[in-house]
């Protein structure tokens, strides 16, 4: 450990871990910067994301619809390409065993749909707020808890 007082706890949003190569890098250099019992809060873009896969879909997009199954794809920003990994959640877990025991995970975005539906949403409003509760009551569900847009990972620091 070192000699500096560890963090009680690190969050990353957003889904900054899906532009990083090694996660297992990330995993060490947060298990030698957080405490035993501490807390690793992490959200990343799935694996799967059922509204992605059926928007595309509708659309004739057959690429997008699937670009996150393959694990990895090229993001395209401003003419800059930028490669972006969906890890699964097994090899999340085994990429921070060492030093962290996945407590739960649950989907985010499962019913609520991506920003890039939102538009279609505006003209339909009622939907949102069923698709909230349903979200809260059934993101931590074990099947659906790998198929929203975005997943939690809730990691506890182990003694070692």
């Amino acid at each position: 450990m070192a000699a500096e007082t560890p963090f009680d706890g690190a969050f990353s949003n957003f889904s900054g871990l899906n532009c990083v190569a090694n996660i297992q890098a990330v995993a060490l250099s947060l298990g030698k910067l957080v405490r035993p019992g501490g807390r690793v809060l992490i959200c990343l873009s799935s694996r799967f994301c059922a509204w992605e896969t059926l928007w595309f879909l509708s659309r004739m997009n057959v690429s997008k619809a699937f670009r996150r199954f393959t694990g990895r794809t090229i993001a395209s920003m401003n003419g800059v390409s930028i490669p972006v990994w969906y890890p699964s959640i097994f090899s999340l877990q085994k990429a921070f065993s060492d030093w962290f025991h996945l407590r739960s995970f649950r989907a985010v975005g499962l019913f609520v749909p991506p920003s890039y539906v939102e538009s279609f949403f505006r003209r339909h409003e009622s939907f949102i707020s069923l698709f909230e509760n349903l979200d809260r009551a059934l993101a931590g569900l074990p099947f659906l808890r790998c198929f929203g847009d975005h997943v939690l990972l809730d990691f506890e620091r182990i003694q070692q």
